[in-house]
Formats: structure tokens, sequence, C-alpha cells
């Protein structure tokens, strides 16, 4: 990863206060990595945990997850080895939610423990930058014709964290020639 670059996270979720089903994170297209996450049977146990609109709105049923994730105690050890010491930034406190719940419920199974990076909402990281709304606004529809373009579905994480990836190249860009 290009460390002078932000780290984007984005999680996909059962429901709002479900698990994750998917995540994705990078600082480029060159280095996004996204895994389907297999639930753990605690997860997988509770049905109050899984919203049938969440999975229309991600398009993972919980068969498909079960069939073709990743075990989640892996996706965990990879993600908190990957962002050891880092910070990562979301465009919701739900992504940091997600992460905590996914790391500390797989050091409960396998009794690892597993490293939490930094986290910051993008609107901080914007604000600390003194990037404008009109700016912001300008990027997230550039990003977004760039998501219509490549046909790539939103609420996907690894296609969300491409947005985040274009939106904050379109605003570098845009400062690098003021």
């Amino acid at each position: 990863m290009d460390m002078n670059k932000p780290i984007f996270i984005d999680f996909e979720a059962s429901a709002m206060n479900g698990f994750p089903v998917q995540v994705a994170y990078g600082t480029s297209e060159a280095d996004l990595k996204c895994f389907l996450v297999k639930p753990l049977k605690i997860w997988n146990d509770a049905d109050y945990m899984w919203d049938f609109n969440a999975q229309d709105i991600h398009g993972f049923s919980k068969a498909f997850i079960n069939t073709h994730g990743v075990d989640a105690t892996e996706v965990a050890r990879i993600v908190s080895e990957d962002l050891r010491g880092k910070t990562v930034n979301a465009d919701s406190n739900a992504d940091k939610f997600w992460l905590g719940l996914l790391l500390d419920d797989c050091a409960e199974v396998t009794g690892e423990m597993y490293a939490e990076p930094g986290f910051m909402l993008m609107q901080t990281r914007y604000f600390q930058d003194k990037i404008s709304d009109v700016e912001v606004v300008y990027a997230k529809r550039f990003a977004d014709a760039k998501l219509k373009e490549r046909n790539l579905r939103p609420h996907q994480a690894d296609n969300d964290v491409l947005r985040h990836i274009w939106l904050w190249e379109f605003l570098n860009e845009k400062r690098t020639y003021k």
C-alpha cells in the first residue's frame, strides 16, 4: 500500500447492527483487497442479525457467503496484519462498528489478539485538509460517474472503496493545479 495516500475501508453487513459480510480496503486500484466474509457460527445462528433488506442492497445471500466466503478468523488476521499501526478512512461510523465486531468476535473465537487500526471519518479528513463542501460534491459526481461508466454496482465494499479512492484522487489532482 502506498503510505503517502490515505487507506480507505468499507464494509457491507448483514444488517445495520449485524455482522460483516464483505470488507475491502486500499489506497489505490492496484492494491485494493476485498474479502467476502464467511460468518462465525455465533453470527450465523442469530437470525435477528440478518436483514433481507440489507441483502437486497448488497446482493449477497446468507447461503452465498457461507459457501463462497473466506473464514472470518482468516479475514480478521489478514486485515489486522495489513492495517496494524495505520489509520483507515471511511464514510460512516458503521464501518468502525463492523471492523471492531470482526476483530473482537474473532479474537473471542480464536483466543488471539487482532490489532485494530486507527479510524478517521472522511468528513474529518476533508475538514483537516481544508477541502470545501463544493469540492467534495464535484469529486463525488466524478467518482459516481466513473462507477457508472465501469458498470460497477454501489453497496459492494470493493466498489465503494474504489469510489473513495477516485474521489480522493480527483480532489488531489484539482488541488495540485490551483
